[in-house]
């Protein structure tokens, strides 16, 4: 999945956003591409009139874009930084399954929605996706590690604790053997 977002890192056409940003030939779904991809970098502030928090596509208005716009020329070195640094967004789980499923599932960022005779908007729509489950498997495998350390950490103190147990324990697998190998002899 690295390589597929690095790959589309390079595919982008970074300076055909700049030009359609500045000469103002946008369209409201890649001015909210942008500002979803400018959150997931951490680099969105908000004006202090707006109030986000990602739980309805109208929340990215013409007003946020403005405040931002001037951060689109840079979009590139943000996004390679963000991947050169090897750091993750700092959006918890829920926030990003948030944006995926009020935003970035929407109809109105369909990639028909995208479409010009350039297809770096679509190309972006499909990285901000793929950065998305990116993000949600790494939070996803974060937490699975976490707690296979806690779980060691708890068998480690039960084992150090075991020769302590150690005629309890047995006397506990023989039971389970007897019980699991011959049902019938039990009753």
């Amino acid at each position: 999945m690295s390589l597929l977002l690095h790959a589309l890192i390079e595919i982008i056409e970074w300076e055909t956003i700049n030009e359609m940003v500045s000469a103002n030939n946008i369209n409201i779904a890649l001015k909210r591409v942008l500002m979803i991809l400018l959150k997931y970098l951490g680099q969105l502030t908000c004006p202090p009139t707006v109030t986000l928090d990602f739980s309805s596509i109208n929340q990215l208005s013409d007003e946020l874009f403005e405040y931002n716009k001037h951060k689109i020329g840079n979009m590139k070195q943000y996004v390679t930084d963000f991947f050169t640094n090897l750091r993750g967004c700092s959006m918890s789980i829920n926030e990003l399954r948030g944006i995926k499923v009020s935003i970035l599932d929407h109809p109105l960022l369909r990639g028909d929605e995208l479409q010009t005779e350039e297809k770096t908007p679509l190309l972006l729509l499909i990285f901000i996706k793929q950065l998305n489950l990116q993000q949600i498997l790494k939070n996803h495998l974060y937490f699975c590690q976490e707690y296979l350390m806690n779980s060691k950490n708890r068998l480690d103190d039960i084992s150090r604790k075991m020769p302590q147990q150690k005629g309890f324990l047995e006397g506990v697998y023989k039971v389970l053997l007897l019980k699991g190998g011959n049902p019938r002899s039990q009753e």
